[in-house]
């Protein structure tokens, strides 16, 4: 019986396999260190391209899909390994459920947990655009003034965006469109219209809430309609720190 050996180039150690190690963590890699260089080309290349595309378009089905592509390609790669350095090799199912289920539960599922803490994508409501959103900015820290947050104006309601305007104990003056913050004019707000409700009002905003004023409708010479709003910290999502628009532009606010 004819017996397999590794291709041209190939490193073995005392038993014979490829010193593949921490490489195969870079699909290609180890079958370019082995002299194999068309076939690590056309790993690696895959690979990065569709990882490169999926981080691009975070948050949308193609990007989903590109990310399975590159999951898919490494997968492939490491099977490869496999079945050039064992011999009898395992089988087929093996070869291919046992590398899936350890990069996947090993290297992809933290790594996607992370990213969606701390990049959870965000889309805006009856918009094409939106934001990347760091949801573990305020587990233990207070949303600041004129800070973003990505927050719902009502329990089970679709999330928006919003910027703080006052934190919890700060008192809120508020009179013919005017805007005070601790006897302060507020000066970075603009004026505040609403449709219905009193000309003037002083409260203090109270514990574990802050006041948002909503953001994406309106301009600085026309205010959103909707005025501010007193919003619960367990409303409260994330900060959003990336605004972008799927396939097309991202950047940072």
């Amino acid at each position: 019986m004819a017996s397999v050996r590794p291709g041209k180039g190939v490193g073995v150690d005392p038993r014979g396999l490829p010193r593949a190690g921490l490489w195969v963590l870079v699909p290609g890699a180890a079958q370019w260190s082995w002299g194999q260089r068309e076939r690590g080309l056309v790993f690696f290349g895959s690979f990065t391209a569709g990882l490169a595309t999926a981080a691009f378009a975070w948050g949308t089905p193609v990007g989903l899909t590109l990310l399975g592509f590159a999951f898919v390609t490494h997968v492939a790669s490491t099977v490869d390994l496999i079945r050039q350095s064992a011999f009898p090799g395992p089988g087929r199912v093996a070869s291919v459920v046992g590398p899936a289920g350890g990069l996947g539960l090993g290297l992809y599922a933290p790594v996607l947990a992370a990213a969606s803490l701390v990049a959870w994508p965000g889309l805006r409501e009856g918009s094409e655009d939106g934001y990347l959103v760091n949801c573990w900015a305020y587990r233990r820290a207070e949303p600041k003034r004129n800070e973003l947050v990505w927050y719902r104006s009502k329990p089970g309601g679709a999330p928006r965006v919003g910027r703080v305007v006052a934190g919890r104990g700060q008192e809120v003056e508020w009179s013919g469109g005017e805007l005070r913050i601790d006897g302060r004019p507020d000066q970075d707000h603009g004026p505040v219209e609403t449709l219905v409700g009193p000309q003037s009002l002083t409260y203090r905003v109270p514990e574990g809430h802050v006041l948002i004023r909503p953001e994406g409708r309106g301009d600085a010479a026309r205010p959103p309609a909707d005025g501010l709003t007193i919003v619960g910290r367990d409303q409260i999502i994330g900060r959003p720190w990336v605004r972008f628009y799927p396939l097309r532009d991202r950047r940072l606010l």
